[in-house]
């Protein structure tokens, strides 16, 4: 569904979102399990945005939950389609979670590095890397 073409969604929230996946839908929430809590964390900063572009796309009012893999049936950010309270509990300011380690195994939502910008042509590697490394280095037998 992320790779949608008439989903009027913009290409960071699209691929944070696209680790995730639709596990239950109630009425108009649809619940969303992402593979971690810190993933989940930085997709609830697109939430209204992801919201609003489904709801576009489908036509229909469409609220998510989002959740980590291993929640315990909590949710984060669950709110009804119609914007009511709905009864069930609201989610109110949240501190800012500090971020993780920049040695923290994350998963980007890269699906070929070839697809980067700024992706060289062609791979290089061994004899190649070294001499391109080290010019007018020789190499010896």
């Amino acid at each position: 569904m992320w790779d949608d073409a008439d989903l009027p969604l913009k290409g960071l929230a699209r691929a944070m979102y696209r680790e995730g996946r639709f596990t239950a839908i109630d009425g108009g929430t649809a619940t969303i399990v992402f593979p971690n809590p810190v993933h989940r964390d930085k997709c609830e900063g697109k939430r209204a945005e992801v919201e609003q572009a489904l709801s576009t796309r489908f036509g229909v009012p469409i609220s998510l939950r989002l959740q980590a893999d291993g929640d315990s049936g909590g949710s984060v950010g669950a709110r009804p389609a119609d914007g009511s309270g709905g009864g069930g509990p609201e989610r109110g300011p949240v501190a800012p979670s500090p971020d993780p380690d920049p040695d923290d195994d994350v998963p980007l939502a890269i699906a070929d590095v070839r697809e980067l910008p700024d992706a060289p042509s062609a791979a290089t590697g061994g004899i190649d890397a070294l001499t391109e490394a080290f010019p007018g280095a020789e190499f010896v037998e």
